[in-house]
């Protein structure tokens, strides 16, 4: 064999060292094994070949070697996939996501369109009229012009290209077409988050209240909030200062119960600058107390969680987020979740002159290029930090050499 080219469209034609050409067409993949299921043949001119591969090819896209799923809908296979490959394997949250997904956006697009007749052109309209703007009536007879993120949208592709891929091995499909489109470009919304100001803000505004040490904590490590809720006393080292991330508190079928994190980059190690220290001391002085005159049935908080609500069980994400806004609306402070306090800790991070490894570290991120999509609007100020912060330094030096 002196050359193989493999194709795009589901076929490879390659020369024989015998001169003549050999085609193959993947119609599937072996349930068992995994392996291929390939059709063949070989002819004497390139030409012929290719024309016996192509006219192969698209029979398997016409459904001719595709025993199974043949007249399943996109929206079909998708719920099929979800409940199959998703919902055994992946967290309540990204269930939730991909559900959506699919949902509000797939399902009303190219849901109808039949699995093996789908194609890249179809994927291809669908995202770029999710890219369009469109208008919402707001009342009183007036309208507004609003559009999707680019994030979401990219969402939108990306839960369909999953879907695909695991369509295309189990030999339902011959290609993943939504691995041939171009996503829409555009802005991405600047993360949301406090300045370094509103920031002190709300912790005066805090003072007292019973998620005070939460929310100080928030603002301090950048923890998302079922770390910060999953957080145990057991994960908390005052010798170090060290705090370790290593569960996560999630509602599951309407009960919060604690369940591993969602990667290995997201279990860490941060460190506790001294009022993180001084706060989570003051949490756990408060519950010893409770303890003491604990006279209910029940124990007194079984998990050893660092953070109770008023009632002193585990933290609801809605209950946070519902005193959360109203300490915000008591200090003049717009609006935003547990979730902008996150955000608000890498973009001050960053603002003071960390690196985004660092950030990435901090946040528990599996990829840099993710800190640097969503924190990329506070790099400008980062390295005007490091460039300010070296030339006190050298100016310093300069002094001293005189």
């Amino acid at each position: 064999m002196k050359q193989k080219t493999r194709r795009a469209h589901g076929y490879s034609v390659y020369e024989r060292k015998d001169g003549r050409w050999g085609w193959g067409v993947t119609t599937g993949y072996d349930s068992v094994t995994g392996n291929p299921k390939r059709i063949q043949g070989i002819e004497k001119t390139q030409k012929a070949a290719q024309e016996k591969a192509v006219t192969a090819a698209a029979k398997v896209q016409a459904g001719a070697n595709l025993p199974q799923g043949r007249d399943q809908s996109v929206t079909d296979y998708m719920n099929d996939w979800l409940e199959l490959y998703i919902k055994p394997h992946r967290e309540p949250k990204t269930v939730s996501y991909y559900s959506g997904m699919i949902k509000h956006h797939i399902t009303p697009t190219i849901g109808r369109i039949q699995l093996r007749k789908l194609t890249s052109v179809a994927v291809q309209k669908m995202l770029n009229e999710k890219s369009a703007p469109f208008t919402v009536d707001i009342g009183e007879g007036m309208t507004k012009e609003k559009r999707l993120s680019v994030e979401t949208v990219r969402g939108i592709r990306a839960t369909l290209r999953s879907a695909l891929t695991r369509a295309y091995k189990d030999g339902l499909i011959i290609e993943n077409v939504a691995s041939r489109v171009e996503t829409p470009q555009g802005e991405r919304n600047t993360a949301k988050h406090l300045t370094q100001e509103q920031a002190i803000t709300l912790i005066e505004a805090a003072k007292d209240h019973h998620l005070e040490s939460l929310l100080t904590l928030a603002l301090l490590t950048g923890m998302r909030v079922g770390e910060a809720t999953g957080l145990r006393w057991d994960d908390v080292d005052f010798s170090t200062h060290t705090l370790h991330i290593r569960a996560q508190l999630q509602r599951v079928e309407g009960k919060l119960i604690l369940k591993r994190l969602k990667s290995d980059r997201s279990s860490r190690a941060l460190h506790l600058p001294a009022l993180a220290v001084t706060v989570l001391q003051s949490e756990k002085a408060k519950q010893l107390m409770t303890n003491s005159s604990w006279k209910k049935s029940e124990p007194f908080n079984p998990s050893g969680l660092v953070f109770l609500n008023a009632e002193n069980r585990p933290l609801d994400p809605k209950y946070i987020d519902k005193h959360l806004k109203a300490l915000m609306a008591s200090a003049k402070l717009p609006p935003m979740s547990f979730h902008k306090l996150r955000h608000t800790a890498a973009t001050l991070a960053l603002a003071h002159g960390a690196s985004l490894s660092s950030v990435r570290d901090q946040l528990g991120h599996s990829q840099i290029s993710i800190t640097a999509d969503t924190y990329g609007h506070a790099v400008p100020t980062a390295l005007k930090s490091v460039a300010e912060g070296l030339e006190r330094s050298l100016t310093r030096q300069a002094y001293s050499d005189d």
